[in-house]
């Protein structure tokens, strides 16, 4: 509440605020996220020298489709954020099938034994895909959170995380959905014993 010790007064000391930035098309391209201790030297918030915690940013292909994020943690070696030595901790990517159909989105946590982010050996830390009817409705989304035995993603024995699906009737409105969060006494994902944590009907 600040020194007046009353609250919704212009001396209200915030604890985090988010800035964001937007590119000519009105699309975000990033978001930055500013918390307690970050008021900068001059101990006052929403100036200049405010010190971020993180950020983000986002790029688009020229449709408007949403291709990946990175996002980052430390302001480098020259120690200014914002700035192109900025430390990246992660970072994901995406893939669209001809009809605009988000397929997949890759998320990578760090640069591999290479040292170099955005080579072939980055480390891959979870997957998500997307699967879609013959009307492009999306039926089901499922989350990855690791290789599996084999040590190889895309692979049948990829761990899975949780999955959701919707179902539709024949005019294209949703019927139901259900989330799951385990395979059931089975051990099986995608059987009729999952565990379902929760779901809706329409």
């Amino acid at each position: 509440a600040g020194t007046d010790d009353t609250w919704f007064t212009s001396d209200d000391v915030p604890r985090s605020y988010y800035t964001y930035s937007y590119d000519a098309a009105g699309l975000s391209t990033r978001r930055v996220y500013y918390r307690t201790g970050g008021a900068g030297a001059d101990g006052t918030w929403l100036t200049a020298d405010d010190v971020p915690q993180s950020y983000f940013t986002t790029s688009h292909n020229p449709s408007g489709k949403w291709m990946g994020s990175k996002s980052y943690t430390a302001a480098g070696s020259d120690g200014t954020w914002l700035t192109g030595d900025d430390v990246l901790s992660n970072y994901s990517t995406a893939t669209y099938d001809t009809a605009g159909n988000r397929l997949q989105i890759l998320y990578y946590s760090a640069p591999g034994t290479d040292g170099i982010w955005f080579t072939a050996d980055d480390v891959r830390s979870s997957y998500m895909t997307l699967s879609y009817d013959s009307a492009g409705n999306r039926i089901q989304t499922t989350n990855y959170s690791a290789a599996g035995p084999d040590g190889v993603w895309e692979t049948s024995d990829d761990v899975v995380l949780n999955y959701d699906t919707t179902t539709y009737d024949s005019e294209n409105n949703k019927t139901g959905y259900a989330y799951c969060i385990g395979a059931g006494s089975d051990g099986l994902w995608f059987t009729v014993d999952d565990i379902q944590s929760s779901g809706t009907l329409y």
